[in-house]
């Protein structure tokens, strides 16, 4: 049965812990600035799709804002291999550049689909809202990156590979180590409060 005084504790110590207090706050201070950073981001590794999306007039933080409350547990399209693969960055390592890192993962498989289909914001923002629908084009984008040569879909663990590879392939060898470390049960770990209330 579901317990609301454990839900309770559980979500107050994701919010301590991970530092989430902000993307709930009045005036969404963390979320802003979340935003913004991702916005920085993808201008400078996919400039093409951000000047696309600033003469349309579509703010990253329209779709991406959704992403960053939830931390991609409803962004249907994502893999759950890729979201489980954050969630455990994040527990771990309590650093956003996991979250970062599959947000601008999303956005470059889906710039070629983007700059080549998305000629109005209507179809722009269409196109954004379905990587939280799942599904539809978006999904194939980011699900099966060899669809458009004929070739059989990617497993889903292909989008969590694109990302961590981007520089965070130690923070995967130390989060490893601590499951490894939490599996045989040793009292050295350093897990949060969140990791140790969910064991």
């Amino acid at each position: 049965a579901f317990d609301e005084a454990r839900a309770h504790v559980l979500l107050d110590a994701l919010l301590d812990d991970l530092g989430l207090r902000g993307l709930i706050q009045p005036g969404l201070p963390l979320l802003k600035r979340r935003c913004l950073e991702l916005r920085l981001l993808a201008a400078a590794r996919c400039p093409r799709l951000a000047e696309r999306l600033r003469r349309q007039g579509v703010g990253l933080e329209m779709f991406a804002a959704a992403w960053f409350q939830t931390l991609f547990v409803y962004a249907a399209a994502v893999p759950r291999d890729a979201v489980a693969r954050l969630w455990t960055l994040l527990l771990f390592e309590r650093h956003w550049k996991a979250a970062h890192r599959l947000a601008l993962a999303a956005l470059v498989r889906l710039e070629p689909l983007l700059l080549e289909t998305c000629e109005r914001p209507p179809e722009t923002l269409d196109l954004l809202a379905g990587v939280a629908r799942g599904g539809g084009a978006a999904g194939r984008a980011i699900y099966w990156p060899l669809a458009s040569t004929g070739a059989a879909p990617r497993c889903s663990s292909d989008l969590c590979v694109c990302w961590s590879k981007e520089g965070c392939a130690s923070s995967v060898r130390r989060v490893r180590a601590s499951e490894r470390t939490m599996r045989r049960g040793s009292s050295g770990n350093h897990c949060s409060r969140a990791v140790t209330f969910l064991k």
